[in-house]
């Protein structure tokens, strides 16, 4: 008896995993912070707390510092957050932002955690594998929800509407538990955003097709059916979404990554690829230049050439918002406005005015210009990480993942230009997913070295710090 209380003290003494635990407290926190009443959240608080303890005493997290490499920006970030719940005149309006964001913080460790603490005992292909089919499967099931979304509200998404008016009527049971599970409150634009993150990792995975041949490269017919299948029901569901600025993003994103996979093509397929941006930007430049000196106005027609609602969601709105969200920060510089206090000044000026159509305006206007500039050293490490990825890819399914990844991020990144996904709140927690992904990744000079370092440790395999 004593002998096992003192292994068992040792053992807890020395750590042990607790990947797979900080996982279910995660997991069990999601439906305690999202779907009890807002007075409740403190028992998925307390639950993210205890993700957080299991992480300090992991013993490869000790070992890496806590990953405070990359992980400092989101203690500065709630820090901010906590700032502005306490300065907000309704901690009923604020709260629910401030548990939203506490989440994605510990998801986002919980990634990186997971990526780099080599808990698994699968090959590093294998888990690469693993990764890259985890996250192609998370954007399916956002494709989904958004489908089951648009069934169950009682407007929007186009084509949508009329199968769910089509369809016959639900059970009362169903229904709730649809609204309960899908929170049908999400906007298409929205859907079109959260849905840029995933859409090139698709195109990338056709493109790079890193299934043939090597090691794990049984089952290639299944992955290349799987991946074909995936694409054609997240572009169906992003197209009925008619996001003009979804459109625009995903555009630039498949460009950049048709451009970075032909960069090594023959000169041929170069040239031509040249020739195709000449026919877009040439015309593109000389109407910028004729409209001169309002470029804007040419964005704005472009905007407005698919424009469904005649009130709502017009570039003319972002352009009448944006000059008062400046004058906002400038008014509140150090701590912003509080959480979840954007409405309250904005939809006097105009009723469409939700929140700031712009995702840095936004945090600084949340947090303040010190939780903007927290946000973006975190852009930056996660940029700095898929650069050196793509540099030194480990293998060719990481090399799929960090391309897939970084034109995904570039394309949110241009969405939230002029849109945006207030953070703290559902779907911001996929861009903390895959900045987990681009902060955890691995790369062959980093591996290597790590294996020279401890070469009898099995979780070398992925980097131990920048």
């Amino acid at each position: 008896m004593q002998g096992g209380l003192a292994r068992a003290a040792s053992r807890l003494a020395g750590g042990f995993p607790t990947a797979p635990l900080q996982w279910l407290c995660l997991a069990a926190a999601g439906p305690v912070l999202f779907v009890v009443p807002w007075w409740q959240p403190v028992y998925g608080v307390c639950l993210l707390v205890a993700q957080q303890v299991l992480r300090c005493l992991d013993p490869a997290e000790r070992r890496r510092a806590l990953d405070l490499d990359v992980t400092w920006p989101t203690l500065g970030l709630i820090g901010m957050a906590l700032v502005g719940l306490s300065i907000s005149p309704s901690y009923e309006r604020s709260l629910p932002q401030f548990v939203g964001l506490a989440f994605n913080v510990g998801v986002f460790t919980a990634v990186v955690s997971t990526m780099r603490g080599g808990w698994t005992k699968q090959s590093p292909t294998q888990s690469g594998r693993v990764v890259l089919g985890t996250y192609a499967g998370l954007g399916v099931l956002v494709a989904f929800a958004a489908f089951a979304n648009g069934m169950a509200r009682s407007s929007d998404l186009i084509l949508v509407t009329a199968l769910r008016d089509a369809r016959p009527d639900l059970p009362p049971l169903l229904t709730y538990l649809l609204h309960v599970l899908v929170r049908p409150n999400m906007h298409p634009n929205l859907v079109a955003g959260t849905l840029t993150l995933f859409l090139p990792l698709f195109v990338a995975l056709l493109l790079y097709r890193p299934w043939r041949g090597g090691e794990g490269g049984g089952g290639s017919r299944g992955w290349l059916v799987a991946t074909g299948l995936g694409l054609v029901f997240l572009g169906l569901v992003f197209l009925v979404t008619l996001s003009r600025g979804g459109f625009i993003s995903v555009g630039a994103s498949l460009f950049l990554l048709v451009i970075w996979r032909m960069r090594r093509a023959p000169r041929a397929l170069t040239a031509l690829g040249i020739g195709v941006l000449a026919l877009v930007g040439v015309p593109l430049v000389g109407a910028l230049l004729g409209a001169w000196p309002n470029p804007l106005v040419v964005v704005e027609r472009a905007y407005e050439t698919t424009r469904v609602d005649a009130a709502a969601g017009t570039f003319a709105t972002r352009l009448e918002g944006w000059p008062h969200v400046v004058r906002l920060v400038a008014e509140h510089p150090w701590t912003g406005l509080g959480l979840n206090q954007t409405a309250r000044y904005l939809r006097p000026i105009n009723p469409y005015l939700f929140h700031a159509h712009n995702l840095f305006l936004q945090v600084a206007l949340d947090l303040g210009l010190p939780g903007l500039l927290f946000l973006l050293a975190l852009l930056a490490i996660a940029a700095l990480r898929l650069a050196r990825a793509l540099r030194a890819p480990a293998d060719v399914w990481r090399e799929t993942l960090a391309v897939g990844l970084a034109a995904g991020l570039v394309g949110h990144l241009v969405w939230n230009m002029a849109d945006t996904v207030v953070q703290g709140y559902n779907p911001s927690v996929y861009l903390w997913v895959a900045l987990g992904l681009a902060a955890g990744l691995p790369t062959s000079g980093l591996a290597s070295r790590a294996a020279l370092e401890r070469p009898d440790r099995e979780d070398v395999a992925l980097p131990l710090r920048s």
